[in-house]
This record gives C-alpha cells, structure tokens and sequence, in this order.
C-alpha cells in the first residue's frame, strides 16, 4: 500500500469514529431521565399554566410570567405542562438561531415535560431563542416562542 493510500484511510477512519462518537453521545443524553443528576446549575421550573388562544401562559416557580426567563450558565430548564387541554409537542431553538443548550433544546422526559441544560458560557451574557410546538389534544398546532436571557446584565422588570 503507498504511504497516501494510508493516510487518506486513516483520515477516514478518523472522522467516522469522531462522527460516530458524536451520534451515540447525543443517543445517551436523550435517552437520560433528567439532566439535574449531573449539573451544577439551578434547576428552573416554567409551568405551562394555561392557554390563551395561541398563547401560552408561562409561569415561574413563584408564579409570575416566564414568557421571557432570566438564567444562568449550567442551569436546568424544566418546562412543566399544567394545561389538560393541550399537548406539547416538543420544544426547540428558533430556526437560524444560536442553540444555547447542551446537545439540543429539550428532551421529553415524561409526557407533559421537558427538560434542557443550558450551556455554560462564563458569564456571558446570551439569549435563547425558542419556540414552544403545541396542540389542542383534539386539533390544530401551534407554535409559541418565549425567551430564556442566560447571564443577564438587567434583571426583567
């Protein structure tokens, strides 16, 4: 064999196995029951409350909107469905928007939740551009797109 005809193999090789890599650990991490196991964030519950029309109703752990939620790096997104009348049908970054979270936005952990770590980003202050796909159980889909601010400079008021 030439010396050419190895490395062009061996290159090959190389980028296949890191290609594989890649895949099987993006298997592993959706199929985990929960990220809060190995994070060193804060977990943040957004409970979907109600619907209004098209419109979500978002709340934090203490009730109020969530509809734009400030974080941090490593923190834990957990998005909760409240609502018995509608299914979330998955949760994902806006298209041509930056992905924020580890691997992808959100995981479906259970029927009504879903759950995503954020990247850490040393202080840096970043938004997460998302949208919320969603359904009446017995009818058309929806999409709503809240923000989450990572490592804001001015908390929301």
């Amino acid at each position: 064999m030439k010396s050419y005809q190895f490395v062009v193999i061996f290159v090959c090789f190389v980028t296949f196995s890191i290609g594989a890599f890649s895949r099987a650990e993006l298997c592993i991490a959706a199929n985990n029951s929960s990220f809060a196991s190995y994070t060193s964030g804060k977990t943040r519950t957004i409970k979907i409350a109600c619907h209004r029309g098209k419109k979500l109703c978002l709340e934090d752990e203490s009730g109020k909107d969530a509809s734009s939620l400030d974080a941090n790096d490593d923190d834990v997104i957990v998005w909760d469905n409240r609502d018995a009348d509608i299914v979330i049908l998955k949760i994902k970054q806006k298209f041509l928007r930056k992905n924020r979270f580890l691997k992808r936005p959100a995981f479906q952990s259970t029927p009504d939740r879903f759950e995503g770590q954020l990247q850490n980003y040393n202080g840096k202050d970043r938004s997460q551009h998302y949208f919320i796909t969603w359904k009446y159980k017995n009818g058309k889909k929806h999409k709503y797109d809240p923000l989450i601010r990572i490592n804001p400079t001015q908390p929301i008021e």
